[in-house]
């Protein structure tokens, strides 16, 4: 037979030994361990399994009749080394002399081989009634280790590690150890914290102070996944302490990652670059390439969020490129994710679309649903900025698909918003509609507020762009209700912006100006003059069909002056123009000037708009328009380009960010402002060289009334 806790296959034969200290003994104790072995040898099925206790977990017939057929056991010298009773409970140490004789494996002469070794076994049992019974067995260091699990009173625990001096070392730790790894790989963390801290006591208990540092780690990663922050930190300074009082390299590398780690989860991204970096250095250091790459992934994170993309691509691709060069093909997957991002963000989106798709092939050899959902999800998104309407549809769905699969019905909606937002820009607005509405209801099947918000808004867009206004109205009044519960400010301005221009739609202009004049409110307040100006316009329109040509001229002058600041700022970025929408503005004011018999007003704000309209055509390309300049007038053009482009990322970046670094704002603005600068004052030298090339660049002023009277004249 085998025996079943250490899981080797064993046959019995019985020769009971006496106990050195059998006298002190339960007899009814003696009395089971005699029977533990004896119904083993005679692989009596039925009499090993009235050993056990009711409420035990006893092994299946089947299986011990399968380990009875695969060989025959004799146990001999059988002692009971140690014999601890605490109430209706008791703990058994056994070592035996076990000669297996296997039927399986055949020497030469075609005899079974036998197997002659000493084993050390122990039993837990309980009182029931006159009887003991046994709950569990397996070997000492185990049993010791659940007997310490269960066991509340700090006082008795302390009782049950002086009883078994011997086995009180590393293994129990180990062994305990074990008993948490699986709760934690089954997401029962707060289990799995509660026998992490009993390993942490008997590390302390034995003053092993690398096994004490390993323990605070394990209970510290526990919290993190509680998302006890604050307390899984406090840990992982602890064990950092530690491990550098006592010079261990890998541990305290270990420990600044679990530090890095609750930094990077609580938005503090400076400090948690700091910290990768120093673990980074450590593991250098010690030469282990593995963690090295693993770390990596986390600073390209960092630095892909502070918007350092040069610098998160360098650690991305070492990290690919070591990750595959140890064979950790969904390591490397992973570091190709964080390219593609980067890639898109810059975008660049032939390698944003390459390096996604480089993932998805890794992730469908694995089977893995959920990383294919989310490449899909990420090629899908690319197709569409490149305006690959069908290829992004196809991408969507399938995505989704993959999503439904693993039963992520949160992810499968907020990729239902990619599919209808992608149906918008094909013009399929009742495919839109449809898209909206399906990530409505899984949205609010995932009970994920945000989710469900923008699924509402973009359900209201679709229908008022059917001129379903009625219906539109509705869903804009939900949408704004959602946001204000989120405290989402601006995206609850411009679902007001929205809703005003359904109600103007549905010929409801006072709501329809009350909508707008919030909103513009709400952009005063948060300083944004992409939403002052669209709902200056919203509200200027408003104003024209109630009757108020003043009021609407006033207005709309607002709206092109909010305009007039974005793209003077736009001026600024190298590549960059304000939205082509954003002529929206200039044309209401022109209609209401012409309507007001200005003609002279009308005529310059649709010069304006035509210049606005051309800047913003030719500012993504401006640096191919070059004619007449040096080819290195062309590369300084380009380096200020690039530091600017550069600069401005990273401090938008920074702004965006939960909790924005004031210090590191500080030092970015500075630098911006003397990078406009010096670029400012260099292109000021070009255009007085080459006057023409800032009117090829949709640079020269828009013409006036007055420039139409001197050209007429």
């Amino acid at each position: 037979m085998v025996s079943l806790i250490p899981a080797l296959i064993l046959c019995l034969s019985l020769q009971t030994a006496q106990a050195p200290a059998a006298s002190e003994v339960d007899p009814a104790i003696q009395a089971v361990v005699r029977r533990f072995f004896e119904t083993q040898q005679a692989e009596d099925v039925q009499g090993y399994l009235a050993l056990w206790s009711a409420t035990a977990t006893r092994p299946q017939a089947a299986q011990l009749r399968f380990i009875f057929e695969a060989g025959d056991d004799l146990f001999s010298d059988i002692t009971i080394v140690s014999a601890t009773i605490t109430g209706n409970t008791a703990r058994v140490r056994v070592t035996a002399t076990r000669q297996r004789t296997d039927l399986q494996a055949k020497r030469p002469d075609g005899k079974p081989r036998v197997f002659t070794t000493r084993m050390q076994q122990a039993l837990a049992l309980v009182r029931e009634g006159d009887a003991w019974k046994i709950v569990r067995e397996g070997p000492p260091a185990d049993e010791l280790a659940a007997a310490l699990i269960e066991t509340e009173d700090p006082e008795l625990r302390e009782a049950i590690l002086a009883s078994e001096p011997a086995l009180v070392n590393a293994r129990l730790v180990d062994a305990i150890s074990r008993r948490a790894d699986a709760l934690a790989q089954v997401q029962k963390y707060k289990d799995a914290q509660a026998v992490y801290e009993r390993s942490l006591e008997v590390a302390q208990a034995i003053g092993d102070r690398k096994l004490e540092g390993r323990a605070l780690q394990n209970v510290a990663n526990a919290l993190y996944f509680q998302r006890d922050f604050s307390r899984a930190l406090t840990l992982y300074q602890r064990r950092l302490d530690l491990e550098r009082d006592i010079e261990n390299g890998e541990g305290i590398a270990s420990a600044l990652l679990g530090v890095a780690t609750i930094q990077y989860s609580q938005f503090e991204y400076g400090a948690a670059l700091q910290s990768y970096r120093e673990a980074l250095g450590i593991q250098e250091t010690l030469g282990d390439e593995v963690q090295v790459s693993t770390t990596l992934i986390s600073t390209g994170n960092v630095l892909y969020l502070q918007g350092d993309y040069d610098g998160a691509i360098a650690d991305y691709r070492r990290a690919e490129e070591i990750k595959r060069r140890y064979f950790d093909t969904a390591g490397a997957a992973t570091a190709l994710e964080g390219l593609g991002r980067v890639y898109s963000a810059q975008g660049d989106y032939a390698a944003a679309l390459l390096a996604f798709t480089g993932v998805l092939h890794e992730r469908r050899a694995r089977s893995d649903a959920a990383g294919q959902a989310l490449a899909l999800q990420g090629i899908g998104e690319i197709h569409f900025r490149l305006g690959n309407t069908e290829q992004a549809r196809a991408a969507f769905e399938e995505s989704r698909t993959s999503y439904e699969s693993i039963k992520d019905v949160g992810s499968a909606g907020r990729v239902w918003q990619g599919t209808a937002v992608n149906e918008l820009a094909a013009g399929r607005f009742p495919d839109a509609e449809k898209a909206y509405a399906s990530s409505i209801k899984l949205c609010t099947a995932a009970d994920d507020g945000e989710c469900i918000a923008r699924a509402q808004v973009g359900l209201a867009f679709a229908l008022a762009a059917q001129q379903k206004y009625g219906e539109a109205i509705a869903w804009y009044q939900q949408s704004i209700l959602s946001f204000d519960a989120l405290k989402m400010t601006d995206p609850s301005a411009r679902a007001k912006i929205g809703l005003a221009e359904a109600l103007a739609g549905s010929k409801e202009y006072i709501d329809a100006l009350n909508q707008a004049s919030l909103a513009g409110k709400m952009g005063v307040e948060l300083q944004s003059d992409d939403l002052l100006w669209r709902a200056l316009v919203s509200q200027a329109r408003a104003e024209r069909k109630l009757g108020r040509p003043a009021d609407a001229l006033a207005t709309a002058r607002a709206a092109v002056l909010a305009v007039e600041r974005m793209a003077a700022e736009a001026l600024d970025r190298p590549g960059q123009a304000v939205p082509r929408d954003t002529s929206a503005a200039y044309a209401t004011l022109a209609v209401l000037q012409a309507e007001a018999g200005d003609a002279r007003g009308a005529f310059t704000t649709a010069e304006a708009m035509r210049t606005h309209r051309l800047r913003s055509d030719l500012a993504a390309n401006e640096r191919d328009i070059a004619r007449g300049m040096s080819e290195a007038e062309r590369a300084e053009e380009r380096a200020f380009a690039a530091e600017l482009t550069t600069l401005f990322v990273r401090r938008d970046r920074e702004k965006a960010l939960p909790k924005p670094d004031a210090a590191r704002i500080e030092k970015l603005e500075s630098a911006v402002e003397d990078a406009i600068g010096r670029r400012n004052a260099w292109r000021a030298g070009l255009f007085t060289r080459l006057p023409e090339l800032e009117i090829w660049r949709g640079l020269a002023p828009p013409a006036t009334a007055d420039d139409l009277t001197r050209l007429l004249d």
